[in-house]
């Protein structure tokens, strides 16, 4: 918080900062360390331990498109998008670590399914410029589960595209009532998810699934809009 081959190398978006500066390159250390430490535990190239998707795109899954590209935010390893590449969308992996992209292409490399990775910090960042990085054409569905960036969020009703979809499950901050992690900055409140994307002023997206509530003890907000 993570070019149409099997094991594509990870590459750095076009101007997007270059690991190391300020704070983008702080962030990036430290999901890069956390990554590392997770393959020298659990080497990519041989652990059995493949990631599998996550609870939120499994319940969410009927509202996926069975074809075109389909665009994870912040991904880490790549348990969402080899789901999402297993059936058969033209899948790319955004995400900020190169280690975790790394990673994600060598399980991609195990299942020969074809990933495309790039690299690019998405913090603060607009829709429409994660959208420029990937550099492809309207995508069919972009992803975004467990990733926290209002500015990002906000920016889906002008920036998405025409029949594209957007897909979101973010905890909230009831969360916290039964889990003491994610802690309060990396949670909605109830109803902001709702708010940020489709609120006033997003005449322009069609909501085709709108939830709130506790699914496997977690406490998540889910968002699917199309752009009209």
């Amino acid at each position: 918080m993570s070019s149409g081959r099997p094991g594509a190398a990870a590459s750095a978006a076009p101007g997007a900062p270059a690991p190391g500066d300020g704070e983008t390159g702080g962030r990036q250390a430290i999901w890069d360390e956390r990554y590392r430490a997770r393959e020298l535990a659990e080497p990519a190239a041989t652990t059995e331990l493949i990631p599998g998707p996550s609870r939120a795109l499994q319940r969410l899954s009927s509202m996926v498109p069975a074809s075109g590209q389909a665009i994870d935010l912040a991904g880490g390893d790549g348990g969402d998008v080899l789901a999402l590449a297993a059936r058969g969308l033209d899948a790319v992996l955004v995400d900020g670590s190169a280690v975790a992209l790394d990673r994600a292409s060598a399980f991609a490399d195990r299942r020969e399914l074809p990933l495309t990775t790039v690299r690019l910090d998405l913090a603060g960042r607009r829709l429409g410029e994660v959208l420029d990085a990937v550099g492809r054409p309207r995508p069919a569905v972009v992803t975004c589960v467990s990733f926290l960036d209002r500015d990002l969020l906000a920016s889906v009703a002008a920036d998405l595209p025409g029949g594209s979809r957007f897909l979101a499950s973010i905890a909230t901050t009831t969360n916290l009532e039964r889990n003491p992690r994610p802690s309060a900055r990396f949670l909605l409140r109830r109803g902001e998810l709702f708010d940020l994307v489709a609120g006033p002023g997003s005449d322009r997206l069609r909501v085709l699934h709108r939830r709130q509530g506790w699914s496997d003890d977690r406490h998540h907000a889910e968002l699917v809009v199309e752009a009209r």
